[in-house]
């Protein structure tokens, strides 16, 4: 994955995560890299769909979260305006996912970490 000049990661995309398999296994053709990651997203889009929860053990798990019904504002007249109650995708990051991503020496204090982020 690359790197913004000033060195901070830039988000993988799906064709960036499709590119990252096909390198990694050389037998795998880069059409069938695509089919599986393909395969993975819909099938957890399906779950999501459902009502179910999503999950790839030690990745992370992909749920919704509810959304009530709220007023919000229109920014350019400051008039309030209904927002209709929705669910939107969660992705809750296995505590090791998230010790690497900052750093942290394990997954314990990551788990500590995240649960005060929570709170």
């Amino acid at each position: 994955m690359k790197a913004w000049p000033d060195g901070r990661m830039r988000t993988m995309t799906r064709s960036d995560l499709i590119t990252a398999i096909a390198s990694r296994f050389p037998n795998l053709m880069a059409k069938d890299a695509e089919i599986a990651v393909k395969e993975i997203l819909d099938a957890i889009e399906c779950s999501l769909a459902q009502g179910d929860r999503g999950e790839i053990h030690g990745f992370g798990s992909f749920s919704l979260n509810y959304r009530p019904a709220r007023t919000g504002r229109n920014p350019k007249s400051g008039e309030g305006v209904p927002v209709a109650p929705k669910y939107l995708p969660y992705f809750q990051p296995h505590p090791h996912n998230l010790a690497v991503s900052h750093n942290f020496d394990g997954a314990a204090k990551a788990g500590q970490a995240f649960a005060l982020r929570r709170v």
